[in-house]
């Protein structure tokens, strides 16, 4: 069994997850496996949300901005790793996606009309 499908397995059976696994598991659940996006949505950087993930740098210090990036994350979850994640239901993840494929959809559109004000340019010069 893989290291996520394990986590995953400790998510469905209630089973105390460590701060490494916390980690993983939001990564991976709210950000496609992005450590960058999560680093940037708790306001650290990349190293340090990679050393979070692989637990050796611990999250208590961060716990209130994790919370405040993730807001549906349950507290005592996120503290003990003992519960349940919080209410990441497929509402919940759905809606994340739409967000991150709207911010997508907006750095499309500018980099098109940039690609075609340079395209202009390349005629004008030729």
């Amino acid at each position: 069994m893989g290291e996520f499908q394990e986590t995953i397995r400790k998510v469905i059976n209630h089973i105390p997850m460590t701060e490494a696994e916390r980690i993983e598991f939001i990564i991976k659940v709210l950000e496609s496996g992005n450590a960058a996006e999560f680093a940037k949505r708790i306001g650290v950087s990349k190293a340090t949300a990679v050393r979070m993930r692989t637990g050796t740098v611990g999250i208590r210090l961060r716990i209130n901005d994790i919370l405040s990036a993730y807001p549906a994350i349950n507290r005592t979850w996120l503290e003990t790793g003992e519960g349940y994640p919080g209410d990441l239901t497929v509402d919940l993840v759905k809606s994340h996606y739409e967000q991150k494929l709207k911010r997508n959809e907006v750095i499309i559109d500018h980099l098109t009309r940039r690609i075609d004000e340079l395209e202009r340019r390349n005629e004008e010069v030729k």
